[in-house]
């Protein structure tokens, strides 16, 4: 906006000054959305991995400039954790869906809370733009042993484990998962397979000699489970679980099957020790 005024100088000579105004355009700060963790309940002293996402849909997002923090309850920063990625690594599932995550393994003998939050960096901005705070709870969980399958684990408080006639294990959690459906709780099964003969997972789990659990095309992934190398099926045909892991012994198969959550799951076999 120009505003003149006209003035009249001593020696009658008029002088045009013109006032210039800058108007600042201010836009709008950038918004984080939520974070959220999975799992948000862990069993003391037992190493879990956690996953830690936010979505962020603003251009404007720095590259490498998502930083997962923990926090204090008021969201005080305790720690720098690491960067958060939107490029399918360090945990991250998809790459450029917007949804940045980190996954960090978690554990600690103090039962209670611990708090993260995400700090972004935008482009054009001085000052960084923080997230909600999201909790992960440490709680004590409860020990159990299967002893004629020789594993133990442990499993939180809402759970059930039930040894059934045929010395397998039944671990429920009660909790809805997805309300509304038919897989509305958590259910893993722990059974043992004798493997006499020794032979290997594909010469068992053929359909012929075990399950046939190579129908169809399933994803088949190495873990680890209490130090030994197991095989994860997952995508299964038919449908009737979602997971399968199979951890070999000696002169058996120890077999996880579930229909719990991935990340349920993981937490689960992470608690898992064979004896």
């Amino acid at each position: 906006m120009h505003v003149n005024k006209w003035l009249l100088g001593t020696a009658g000579v008029l002088t045009i000054v013109v006032t210039v105004a800058v108007t600042w355009l201010h836009a709008a700060t950038p918004t984080v959305g939520a974070i959220v963790a999975n799992p948000v309940h862990i069993g003391t002293n037992t190493p879990t991995r956690v996953t830690i996402a936010v979505i962020i849909a603003d251009v404007s997002v720095l590259p490498g400039g998502v930083n997962l923090l923990q926090t204090d309850a008021a969201g005080k920063t305790i720690a720098t954790i690491g960067v958060m990625h939107d490029d399918g690594t360090s945990g991250d599932a998809l790459a450029g869906d917007k949804l940045f995550s980190y996954q960090v393994v978690v554990n600690q003998a103090a039962v209670g809370p611990v708090y993260y939050r995400a700090s972004v960096a935008f482009r054009g901005l001085l000052q960084r733009v923080l997230s909600n705070v999201a909790a992960v709870t440490i709680e004590p969980w409860t020990g159990a042993a299967g002893d004629r399958l020789s594993v133990s684990f442990k499993y939180p408080p809402t759970w059930t484990a039930t040894q059934q006639l045929d010395g397998s294990l039944s671990i429920v959690d009660s909790t809805p998962v997805e309300s509304g459906t038919a897989e509305d709780t958590t259910d893993i099964a722990v059974r043992s397979l004798p493997n006499p003969d020794h032979l290997t997972v594909d010469e068992f789990f053929d359909g012929i000699n075990g399950p046939n659990l190579y129908e169809g095309s399933p994803t088949i992934e190495t873990t680890v489970v209490s130090g030994v190398e197991s095989t994860h099926f997952s995508h299964l045909t038919p449908p009737d679980v979602d997971d399968v892991v199979v951890i070999p012994r000696l002169t058996s198969f120890v077999v996880v099957t579930s229909i719990a959550p991935p990340d349920t799951l993981h937490m689960f076999l992470t608690t898992m020790v064979l004896h």
